[in-house]
């Protein structure tokens, strides 16, 4: 902690960095749906809505069923059999 602190005192430009980017999507509304309905269809379906509808959002959550397992990080290819294309 003392080290932190005389750092902070001593040497202020390498502690401190440059501002952040700016989140614009974290002013707009978050989407998602409940995980019985995470795959691609479904997803891609409730996007197509709000932009048919014109309504803004900032981000869809694909919530924690996405994977092919919990924490593999895979993309589960039953349900998401193009996900690039859907990203993309």
């Amino acid at each position: 902690m003392l080290v932190i602190l005389i750092s902070l005192l001593f040497y202020p430009s390498t502690v401190v960095s440059e501002s952040l980017p700016y989140a614009e999507w974290a002013h707009y509304h978050m989407i998602w749906l409940h995980n019985s309905h995470t795959n691609q269809i479904d997803i891609q379906n409730m996007y197509n809505d709000y932009i048919s509808h014109n309504i803004q959002f900032g981000i869809v959550n694909i919530d924690s069923t996405w994977a092919t397992n919990f924490n593999t990080f895979i993309f589960d290819p039953i349900k998401f059999p193009t996900i690039r294309n859907m990203l993309d």
